[in-house]
C-alpha cells in the first residue's frame, strides 16, 4: 500500500475533524451544520494551494518563455542537438526549470534553431508523496511550442544525433 493511500484519507479526516471542532463552538447558531460543510470544503484544497497558485504562474510563464527560435538560414543545413543545463526560474510557488535544446551547425558549431521547454515539479504534497522530482498533481507540468517537431522538420534541416568526430591528430 503506497503512502498516498494513507495520506489522502488522513488529510480528509483531519479537515473533517477541524471543521467539526470549529462548528461545535457555535452551538447556538442554527447554521452550524452549514458552517461545518463550508469549512470542510474550504480546508480540503489547502494542501494543494501551492500548486493551485502555481498553475496560473506556470501558464503565464509558458506563454512568455516557451519558444522556437530560428537563428540562421536552415534549408539543407546539417545540424546536431545539444541540451543546455536546466535553468531554475525563481520566484514561483513550485520549482520550475527552463530547458533549452539548441541545434548547432555541424561544421561551424553555431546555433541554427533553439527550443525552450518549461518544466514544473510538483508542490509540497506531490514531493512528499513521490519525491523531489515529482510532477504536479493539479496541472500538466511541461510546456513548449506545441508543434515544434513539425516546425523543425519543415525547415529542411538534416539532423544527426551527434556531431562528426573532430580529428584531433596533429599533422
Amino acid at each position: 500500500m503506497s503512502l498516498e493511500w494513507v495520506l489522502w484519507p488522513a488529510w480528509i479526516g483531519l479537515c473533517a475533524w477541524i471543521a467539526h471542532s470549529v462548528g461545535e463552538l457555535f452551538t447556538d447558531n442554527p447554521l452550524r451544520l452549514e458552517l461545518k460543510a463550508v469549512l470542510l470544503v474550504a480546508l480540503l484544497p489547502l494542501v494543494l494551494m501551492d500548486e493551485l497558485i502555481a498553475k496560473a504562474q506556470f501558464d503565464q510563464l509558458c506563454t512568455s518563455r516557451a519558444a522556437f527560435t530560428v537563428h540562421r538560414p536552415t534549408r539543407g543545413r546539417l545540424v546536431y542537438p545539444t541540451e543546455l543545463p536546466a535553468e531554475p526560474v525563481p520566484g514561483l510557488m513550485v520549482p520550475v526549470f527552463m530547458h533549452k535544446r539548441v541545434y548547432l551547425d555541424v561544421h561551424r558549431h553555431e546555433p541554427v534553431v533553439s527550443i525552450n521547454v518549461i518544466h514544473a515539479r510538483g508542490g509540497k504534497l506531490a514531493r512528499v508523496l513521490d519525491g523531489p522530482e515529482a510532477e504536479p498533481i493539479t496541472f500538466e507540468g511541461r510546456c513548449s511550442v506545441p508543434d515544434w517537431p513539425e516546425r523543425l522538420t519543415g525547415l529542411g534541416l538534416r539532423v544527426v544525433r551527434q556531431p562528426p568526430a573532430v580529428d584531433s591528430s596533429v599533422r
